[in-house]
């Protein structure tokens, strides 16, 4: 349904040149306790037959400002893993992830975009994943699968 006000929607947040295409309504990412640990990784698939960039935005909690943003270039037909914090294989292959360490003690929500051009690049396919882990992230105790959900629309209930 259109917008009846004639007022203007705020623009998503995305790297210039590049688009907001979903939000993760949830994400966490913590190391605080060694018992409990947490990180949220995005993976990407580029559905084009061009390289796109794409990126990965993390606000914390209830902010509209951007934390971090994580971005990298994906080769046509292939994908890559955005995490909000350094972890190694065989927890998942880091393409690229939130400097300094990461993302240690924050929850929020993100938004997933990719290049504005080529048009191709808007076809991008992700899978945003939460990993429980332990220790030196050494120990999987879990992993959760995220809701994503196409910008300003709502989700199906999924």
């Amino acid at each position: 349904m259109a917008e009846q006000s004639g007022a203007q929607a705020a623009p998503l947040p995305a790297p210039t040149g590049q688009a907001a295409r979903y939000v993760i309504p949830f994400y966490t990412s913590q190391t605080a306790f060694s018992t409990g640990r947490s990180v949220t990784v995005v993976g990407i698939f580029n559905n084009s037959n061009v390289a796109c960039s794409v990126f990965v935005q993390f606000q914390f909690a209830s902010q509209t400002s951007s934390i971090c943003t994580i971005t990298a270039t994906v080769p046509a037909r292939t994908s890559a893993q955005l995490c909000s914090r350094p972890v190694g294989d065989p927890l998942a292959p880091c393409n690229s992830s939130c400097p300094s360490g990461g993302l240690t003690f924050n929850t929020g929500h993100a938004y997933v975009g990719s290049s504005s051009a080529p048009p191709g690049c808007k076809m991008i396919a992700v899978d945003p994943r939460i990993y429980y882990t332990t220790g030196s992230d050494s120990v999987i105790l879990g992993s959760s699968q995220l809701s994503l959900v196409p910008v300003n629309a709502a989700n199906k209930g999924d």
